[in-house]
């Protein structure tokens, strides 16, 4: 009775000596061919919708902005009413093309310059030719100078719609126009 235990042990025993192999043999066998996938580059293909054709353009915008020729220049009549702000300037030579009718008129708003309107348009006049311009502005663009400050500007726009920065004249009368300042600087677009 001995015997047949052991035997049947020892057969239990092999049998699960076989199945171990094959189980790890198995499980070797798959994680090579896993390994096999992960470790080769992707194939290279050409997507449908690739085309070889290719554009090339290139363009220029006049966007130089108008050049300041001299200090601007502020007035006041009597009291202080009625002041002037005086701008000379010219077109740059890299701004072919550009003249006086390219010009946009405007003022400092909120901090941030804004083209001028219509009516405010009416108290600026322009003489001169693009060797050198003097802009002279009064009235709406320099409301509430009277004591105070404005800045006034200028700027080129294209056919596009494009626009150079502004040329800005930095305006101060003090009260009862005692005093007066102009400085002239470059504000962004």
């Amino acid at each position: 009775m001995n015997r047949r235990v052991i035997r049947r042990r020892d057969r239990e025993g092999t049998a699960d000596r076989t199945r171990l192999r094959t189980r790890l043999a198995a499980g070797t066998i798959a994680l090579g061919v896993i390994a096999a996938g992960l470790l080769q580059p992707p194939q290279e293909t050409e997507a449908r919708w690739a085309d070889g054709d290719s554009g090339r353009a290139t363009f220029t915008a006049n966007l130089a902005r108008p050049v300041a020729t001299a200090q601007c220049l502020t007035e006041s009549a009597i009291l202080g009413l009625g002041p002037r702000v005086t701008m000379y300037w010219r077109v740059p030579a890299e701004a072919t093309g550009m003249t006086v009718a390219n010009v946009q008129y405007g003022r400092l708003v909120n901090g941030a310059m804004r083209p001028a309107t219509s009516a405010e348009l009416a108290m600026v006049t322009t003489t001169g030719t693009p060797n050198g311009y003097t802009t002279g502005v009064q009235g709406g663009l320099l409301s509430g100078l009277l004591g105070g400050s404005v800045t006034v500007g200028i700027r080129f726009v294209n056919a596009e719609g494009w626009t150079s920065s502004w040329l800005t004249a930095d305006a101060t009368i003090a009260l009862l126009g005692l005093a007066t300042s102009c400085t002239n600087s470059s504000r962004a677009s």
